[in-house]
Formats: structure tokens, sequence, C-alpha cells
């Protein structure tokens, strides 16, 4: 009997306690491997949607940027004037591409071309026009239609941007103003000179000019703002713009002219200089004039995104990236060499992963132009 209520007593408290112990130690490892676990689930996911925005940010620049300069044709690279409810604008220059660089930080890309569906070539003028008329006859009006906006140019004169009104014949076409808001009431601007000391007004072109009709003239702006990339779109209609929030996590954006900046011309056109703003390409002494326009045939980009939230720092602070991300930037030589991006513009970038997404894009449009 002895024995037996011996056996009966149970655990003794040194052995619960111990029980508790193995028990809690457990607990504890399942609850480190499921800690452990939704963290890197977690980097598993942000890495995947950092993925996906940086893809579907670069391909919408590239599909834009493939567009540069589409439908513009011997217009390209001209000084334009314009107006709009008979107010001049500030001239611009019509160039595919406009890089505003800022080394410290993002760049900001504009991109010009026409949108009429099918680009057609330029019709000669065959009358003189004057800035005080509203009558252009041309060659031909195959194609043009009222609401269409055109292009007058003539070799070393500024151009001007037109709204077509009406088309009284095949071989004319009016540029009336009132509905029409991309013509001024006189037809051009008197005593604005097409060309330095020349005395001629804007407006006034002879038969060695053509006009070149572009549909409207398209712009798309690319800009990086709070770590969203931003696409604004040009709405020629009320001469302003429309912002979009193409994708989220995106900080930086940095991109590059590629030039043929070979003397003479060449049938096979080639980048031998890549360069952060325009240059004096063809060498004529004047910077950013139309020869250097046409000898801009493609742009290195990239962008970097941002993977996930900020990573806690440990006790010699963040050292979740400890090297600068590097994109592979061209030189002025032509060569491509690894260099840092300029991360140091955000704050504790070393508390963050990043995706880095690059790509060199050819102006097919200047290329066949």
């Amino acid at each position: 009997m002895r024995a037996l209520r011996g056996n009966m007593q149970g655990y003794s408290l040194a052995e619960t306690m111990v029980g508790m112990l193995i028990g809690l130690l457990g607990v504890l490892m399942i609850m480190q491997v499921a800690t452990l676990f939704q963290e890197r689930r977690h980097s598993a996911v942000a890495a995947s949607q950092a993925a996906g925005h940086g893809a579907l940010a670069a391909h919408a620049m590239e599909r834009d940027l493939r567009s540069a300069g589409y439908g513009l044709g011997a217009a390209t690279g001209c000084r334009l004037h314009r107006f709009f409810l008979n107010k001049a604008l500030a001239p611009m220059s019509l160039t595919p591409l406009e890089i505003t660089a800022d080394l410290a930080g993002p760049d900001v890309v504009l991109i010009r071309f026409g949108t009429r569906p099918a680009a057609v070539d330029a019709v000669p003028i065959t009358q003189a026009h004057t800035a005080a008329t509203t009558v252009l006859e041309l060659a031909s009006t195959a194609g043009m239609a009222a609401d269409d906006q055109v292009i007058l140019f003539e070799p070393g004169r500024d151009c001007m941007l037109a709204e077509i009104s009406t088309t009284p014949s095949g071989t004319a076409i009016r540029h009336e103003a009132g509905t029409h808001k991309w013509n001024s009431g006189g037809g051009g601007a008197s005593g604005n000179s097409a060309t330095p000391g020349s005395g001629s007004a804007l407006g006034d072109y002879t038969t060695a000019g053509s006009v070149i009709d572009i549909g409207q003239l398209g712009m798309v702006e690319y800009m990086v703002r709070g770590g969203v990339l931003q696409r604004r779109v040009y709405r020629p209609a009320s001469n302003d713009w429309q912002a979009q929030e193409l994708a989220t996590g995106i900080v930086l954006l940095k991109a590059q002219y590629g030039f043929d900046t070979r003397p003479g011309t060449s049938a096979a056109r080639q980048v031998t200089s890549w360069r952060d703003s325009m240059v004096d390409a063809d060498g004529d002494g004047t910077l950013g004039s139309a020869g250097d326009v046409l000898r801009m045939l493609a742009v290195r980009m990239v962008l970097l995104a941002q993977v996930g939230a900020r990573e806690k720092p440990g006790a010699d602070g963040c050292q979740t990236t400890t090297v600068k991300p590097q994109w592979h930037a061209g030189a002025a030589d032509g060569n491509v060499t690894l260099a840092d991006l300029p991360v140091g513009q955000i704050g504790d970038w070393k508390c963050y992963r990043y995706q880095v997404f690059e790509n060199v894009i050819p102006f097919r449009n200047l290329l066949w132009r």
C-alpha cells in the first residue's frame, strides 16, 4: 500500500516548472519563426510590388519616349511661336526630348510629338504668306482637316503654330481666330521678328516655306515627387496639364541624351557621346540648334524603386543598404561605366532596399527622318 500511495502523488513542483519552461521555450521559438516568416513574406511581397511598379513605370516611359519627335518632320528643332486666345506664349524649342537635369536629385523629362494618326510630309507654300493674312495657299491640302494644328516653317526663320479653321479649297487653308484658340487675331504677330535683324514679321513666309499638319502638339512630362512617379499630359484644348500618379515607390529618375558628335554627315548614325544636357553636337557654334537636335539619337534612363517600408536600424544604425545603388551611366566619350545614383537626397537611404530599372531607347523618328 505504501508503494502504491507513493506512485499516486503526481508531479512535483520542480517537474511542473521544468515542463512550463519547456512549453514557454517552444512557444517563444514558434513566435520567432512566425515573426521571421512574416518579415520574409513581407519583404518578398514588397520586392514583388516594387518590381511591378518599376516595370510598369519603365514600360510607360519607354512607350512615350519611342514616340518622341513623331510627326514633327522638318520642323524638328525649330524655335516655335504659339498664340492661345490671341495671347502670345513663350517661344519654345521644338525638340523631341528635353531633360531638366538635377545632379543631386531626380531629373524631369519632357517629350514632344505630333498626335496625327499618320505622319505626313511637309507641304510647300505656293504663295507668300504675311502676318496680316489668315489664308495659306499650299500645293495640296490632302488629309488636312479643320481643328488640326499645323506648323509654318522656313529655313532661317522661326516656326509658328496655327490651327486650321476651314479648308476652303483643295489648295488653301484658313487659320482664323475666334473659336479657334490657337490663332492670333492678326494671323501672325506683327512686329515680332522671325529672323533677328531681318525686319520680317513673325508669320511672314515665302514660297521657300512649308506647312506640316501635326494633328495636335502632344507633350508628356515625367517627374518624381514624394516617392511617386508622375506623368503629366499636356491638353491643347485648354493649354494646361493633367497630372497622373503613375507608380508609387519610385524615388529617382535620371536620363541622358545620346548624340552623334562626329564631324560632317554620315548615313550610319551612332551615339558617340552621352550628355546630361544639350550640347553643340554639330559644331556650328550654336547650342541647341536644329542641327544639334537632329543629332539626338537615343536616351539613356534609369528609375530607382524603393522596396518596402523603412527597416529598423541596428546598434550601428541602418545597414539594410550600405552601398549606393548604381546604374550604367554614359560619358562624353561614348563609354558606359557603373556610377553611383544620387540617393543622398533620400532621408535615411541606408534603411531601405532598392531595385534599379534602366534602359536605352533609340529615337526612331529622328533615325528614320
